[in-house]
């Protein structure tokens, strides 16, 4: 049980940092796909 819980732990803040990246990355986001595509 304590490593389901712990999951869903890091998954929440998988979540919301994913979340706030977006939020900060819209500005930039054409910037960011031309990293990306060189990649």
């Amino acid at each position: 049980m304590k490593n389901i819980s712990t999951l869903c732990f890091c998954a929440q803040i998988t979540t919301i940092i994913s979340t706030i990246a977006v939020i900060l990355a819209k500005p930039n986001m054409k910037r960011i796909w031309n990293r990306v595509r060189e990649f």
